[in-house]
């Protein structure tokens, strides 16, 4: 929630800018993003990989999901620190 707040806030510029955008984005970027790949990958194994047709194919998409966002979290860290 602090999260989209802040990320309004960066836009609206009603309170304080400059600590909501860095909140947003050096701050809540990664907790969140962190969280939304568990969430979503959860979402994919439960609906494509257990009910696929095609099982090779779902047991490959998985993984490709998790390395493709593990790495843009690793580029984020590697860009602001």
């Amino acid at each position: 929630m602090l999260f989209i707040i802040s990320g309004l806030d960066s836009v609206s510029r009603q309170f304080i800018p400059i600590l909501s955008s860095l909140w947003h984005i050096k701050y809540l970027f990664i907790p969140t993003m962190i969280a939304f790949l568990i969430h979503s990958s959860y979402v994919i194994y439960t609906r494509v990989v257990k009910k696929a047709k095609h099982k090779m194919l779902a047991k490959l998409i998985l993984p490709f999901y998790l390395l493709l966002n593990l790495l843009i979290i690793v580029w984020f860290v590697m860009a602001i620190y």
